[in-house]
């Protein structure tokens, strides 16, 4: 890898040392060796190249070991380092508060920038046009609560209007958003306004370009035309890289996918002269009956006629149009037919439309940029049903299944079994060094899983750094012994008087993790059985976590009952949440399609899927969910685990090995509330 001669990667924990810059600038400055540490091992990888992946748990100081590192590298000629992070927290973490460290730190002016996804930003002309002919009270109403922003903003990004509701937000990404036919003409460049191509400038001259893990994966595996050349990658929080990277891969077809087509038919919002007669208005309506016929297609074929649905998992494997017929019995060529037929009415508008530029006004270009995304996503339609209903002709590495939702009807989705093989050769390419970080990344300090799920799991340097925080002073990890197995009857109203008896004593703000809404949804209703004097807050599959979590914070007691997104990414720190209840062991859902798949392919690989895939998984899972708990050097708080498996099962053992404290066994999960009360009451005198 080049190197400039004004770096050298053995001065650069000397930033960061007592007496060094940092500590010259930094108030709070604390003394942190192992962040010294990581920041020589990233000083060194930029130097020689590599790839490197590096867990530094809460509390390392990680984001200055890399980002010194990285400025210091930059500055001294060698090109942008690309920051990659999975949450907007950690953007804005490094934008607000480690930057403005940096320039002094680094004692030299640093350019740090955000680029985000094209959609992320509004376009002032395709505004202006749609605003000039919005009849509707409600996007009168929203454009005005718009404008006043619009007028003062320096980066039209649409994440600034934090009060918009989640409707609006949609409604604004699809018709005012930054869009490609209007940055391709000659009156859309930086200097006239358009917030997008400043972005991409502002990116272009940065020395520290912070992404997140969606657009880094759009340019890895969409062209790479996206991020200015760059010989030096980051990927922060790269425990989600990977389902992040399979959501840009995946795919799928359903009733609600065509009925969206709808926000861009051509001639429903905006009109150009050129269609409201003659030719123009009789292509305009051939466009139309096409729709109305897919549209009618549609409903039929993902309908609830067509097929059974199933028990308790609601997704449906299959590897081949027969398996798909075995599941649909209702052909798929009247839709088949019927997307082709839209796909060639849409072709033939957009070439009519082609044929006379002389309309070239903003309002001719909101027509002609919705009929063009009009056409591209029934193309993409059309490609992707063909694909889902005959998988057998597509890729080998893919997985298909038909997937019921909460209404009558289903989809049908694939995505594929590994991202390894792609992301590696995709790496092959460059960038030159690429650093993996996150605070969990190895289950008891061993990296394979991680390293075959990114597919460099043939020798991938790596390094677990131990926690700074005293554990075994700050927290308690208590488990139970006996209890109804989660499968099993009575484990709902069990885990409700569990979690009752600690909101009564101690009685500390407490969040308690599931697997499952169905799971939480059954605890939920027995407490909900005799009225709770806390206050007890559910998420719900169509609820907005951040709504949820500032409650949770304005609460003086309160239960938090959480899925998914709460087992990651929560900071609630101090006495926001002092009691963490993890309900049952974070095993995935062997019925999943992917995770069957993969269970597969590794069984005839001659591996063991439960030791090789489910139990690392949830093992890594388990330790996302635990470091919700302890934050800061001054949190203490309860760590109970509500799942007898972990104590009464061999592989109880991996689990407890991953954490950073003992586990104290009780029997049960009233002994549990007494022994968290009492521990409370011990360490709070």
């Amino acid at each position: 890898m080049k190197s400039a001669s004004t770096y050298n990667a053995e001065t650069i924990p000397d930033l960061l040392a007592p007496g060094g810059a940092l500590s010259h600038d930094v108030p709070s400055y604390e003394d942190r060796p192992y962040q010294r540490e990581l920041a020589l091992e990233v000083a060194r990888l930029f130097e020689e190249g590599g790839r490197l992946a590096v867990e530094a748990p809460t509390g390392i100081g990680k984001s200055l070991a890399y980002i010194v590192p990285a400025a210091v590298w930059s500055l001294a000629g060698n090109g942008p380092v690309v920051i990659a992070t999975h949450t907007r927290t950690l953007q804005d973490q490094l934008l607000r508060l480690e930057a403005p460290r940096l320039a002094k730190t680094v004692g030299r002016p640093l350019r740090v920038e955000l680029l985000k996804g094209r959609t992320n930003y509004l376009c002032r002309r395709r505004f202006e046009a749609l605003a000039a002919e919005a009849t509707g009270s409600g996007t009168q109403e929203l454009f005005g609560r718009i404008r006043p922003w619009m007028e003062q903003t320096l980066t039209g990004d649409l994440a600034e209007l934090e009060s918009l509701r989640p409707g609006e937000r949609l409604f604004l990404e699809a018709r005012v958003a930054s869009d490609l036919r209007f940055c391709a003409h000659s009156r859309c460049t930086p200097d006239t306004g358009c917030f997008f191509k400043r972005a991409r400038a502002r990116a272009g001259e940065a020395n520290l370009l912070i992404v997140n893990h969606a657009l880094l994966a759009i340019h890895l595996f969409g062209g790479r035309d996206l991020l200015s050349g760059f010989d030096a990658l980051v990927v922060d929080e790269a425990h989600a890289f990977v389902r992040v990277a399979l959501d840009h891969l995946s795919d799928y077809v359903g009733q609600a996918r065509i009925a969206a087509l709808v926000e861009d038919l051509p001639g429903r919002r905006t009109q150009m002269p050129a269609l409201m007669s003659g030719e123009g208005a009789s292509r305009l309506a051939a466009v139309h009956r096409a729709y109305s016929r897919v549209d009618t297609e549609a409903r039929t074929y993902f309908g609830s006629k067509n097929g059974a649905r199933p028990g308790e998992d609601p997704r449906q494997r299959y590897r081949d149009s027969d398996e798909l017929t075995a599941l649909n019995p209702l052909s798929p060529e009247g839709l088949r037919d019927a997307l082709g037929t839209l796909s060639a009415d849409a072709d033939t508008l957009r070439h009519f439309l082609e044929s006379r530029p002389d309309e070239d006004d903003d309002r001719s270009l909101v027509t002609r940029s919705g009929i063009e995304r009009f056409r591209a996503e029934v193309a993409s339609l059309r490609d992707s049903f063909e694909h889902l209903v005959q998988p057998e002709m597509g890729e080998s590495d893919q997985v298909t299944w038909k997937e019921w939702g909460e209404g009558a009807g289903f989809s049908l989705r694939s995505t594929p079994i590994e991202l390894g093989p792609r992301l590696a050769g995709q790496l092959r390419e460059g960038p030159t060094a690429v650093v993996f970080t996150s605070a969990t990344l190895a289950a008891g300090g061993d990296f394979s899983f991680f390293a075959s799920e990114i597919g460099l799991d043939h020798g991938l340097p790596s390094i677990a750094y131990p926690s700074p925080f005293e554990f075994e002073r700050q927290a308690i990890f208590l488990a139970v012994r006996r209890g109804p197995d989660p499968r099993q009857p009575g484990w709902a109203e069990t885990t409700a008087f569990t979690l009752a008896a600690l909101l009564q004593d101690p009685g500390r703000k407490t969040l308690a993790l599931f697997t499952s809404y169905r799971d939480l949804g059954n605890v939920a209703d027995c407490l909900r059985l005799t009225p709770p004097d806390f206050s007890l807050l559910v998420q719900e599959p169509r609820s907005e976590p951040s709504s949820l979590l500032d409650r949770f914070r304005k609460a003086e007691r309160a239960l938090l009952l959480g899925t998914a997104t709460f087992w990651e990414g929560v900071d609630l720190p101090g006495d926001d949440l002092e009691v963490l209840v993890l309900t049952r062991l974070p095993f995935g859902v062997p019925t999943d399609p992917r995770f069957a798949a993969r269970a597969e392919r590794l069984e005839a690989e001659g591996g063991n899927a439960f030791t090789g895939l489910y139990l690392p998984e949830a093992v890594l899972r388990m330790k996302q969910g635990f470091g919700r708990l302890i934050r800061r050097r001054s949190d203490r708080g309860i760590v109970a685990v509500l799942d007898p498996r972990l104590l009464g099962k061999g592989y109880g053992k991996r689990f407890a090995a991953a954490l950073p404290l003992p586990v104290i066994e009780v029997s049960d999960g009233p002994a549990l509330a007494q022994e968290a009360a009492q521990w409370w009451r011990r360490t709070s005198a």
